[in-house]
């Protein structure tokens, strides 16, 4: 969710101007070369500076580990992917199409209300399938900053050579994504065939 609200308004100002979408797809590749658990340790540092500098950031559960880092990193690493899909999405729409909107005396914004977004919606829906199931697997990994969740099981059934505790943590992390993936996997199709 945090990874879409600060999407979408980047990628429509992308839209807008050429040279932030150059800035922003850079961006958001060069986050992509990053390993996740490099990601995870370079963000510990700073958010425990900020954590110690302003106290009330503590109050509020920002600290260098913990769900902190873990929601900053995995929100960083969906950048590309949900970045590519609302940009890929919105320019399905033919240019002749929205020439005629324009045309027709429809505002920017209509325009991309009526008419981009509902002729999108398809590619919209893959990306954020695509998202949604790399997040799955980015949480279970932040347990080893503190995270939480399942992978918390994984990573201390590898400690223990415990394979009954690893299953207790893999099961549920591979039984969701496969749910994710399959619900949205469903939706993109539902949109694409109505589109």
């Amino acid at each position: 969710m945090l990874s879409l609200v600060i999407v979408v308004p980047l990628s429509l100002l992308a839209l807008r101007y050429r040279r932030f979408e150059v800035l922003l797809t850079t961006f958001s590749r060069g986050i992509q070369v990053v390993p996740s658990i490099a990601l995870f340790g370079l963000l510990m540092g700073p958010l425990a500076i900020l954590a110690n500098l302003t106290p009330h950031l503590r109050q509020w559960g920002i600290s260098g580990i913990g769900p902190a880092p873990a929601m900053i990193g995995i929100a960083a690493y969906l950048l590309l992917p949900l970045a590519s899909a609302v940009l890929t999405g919105i320019r399905v729409a033919p240019a002749t199409l929205v020439e005629a909107a324009k045309g027709q005396g429809l505002s920017p914004v209509a325009i991309l209300c009526k008419l981009q977004l509902p002729l999108g919606l398809g590619v919209l829906a893959g990306g954020l399938r695509v998202a949604a199931v790399q997040a799955v697997g980015l949480a279970a990994l932040a347990a080893l900053i503190g995270g939480g969740g399942y992978g918390t099981l994984i990573f201390q059934g590898i400690g223990q050579l415990a394979t009954d505790l690893i299953l207790l943590g893999v099961l549920p992390v591979v039984a969701l994504s496969l749910m994710v993936d399959g619900l949205l996997s469903s939706a993109q199709t539902a949109l694409e065939g109505s589109a």
